[in-house]
């Protein structure tokens, strides 16, 4: 996510990062599509801990909280660049 002011500075903000279940990793990387293998992924762990699984394989397939971090990131940086750029 970024922002650009009036003075043309570039705010970037980021999210921390969340690692994926290695069996998804190797599936990306043989060319499967993200949303298909996490979701195949999530299939394949129903029953087994789905309740605490679920809640972060929806963050991964949505990205609302890592998104909403990187927005309010860039916003801060944006807000305080006087006291940040010189």
């Amino acid at each position: 996510m970024s922002l650009v002011d009036d003075k043309g500075r570039v705010h970037v903000g980021i999210s921390k990062k969340l690692p994926l279940p290695k069996s998804v990793s190797v599936e990306i990387e043989n060319g499967k599509q993200f949303g298909d293998a996490i979701r195949e992924y999530e299939t394949v762990i129903a029953g087994k801990e789905m309740v605490k699984v679920s809640k972060l394989i929806q963050e991964l397939i949505s990205r609302q909280e890592s998104f909403t971090e990187a927005v309010l990131s860039a916003h801060l940086q944006f807000e305080f660049a006087d006291q940040v750029f010189k």
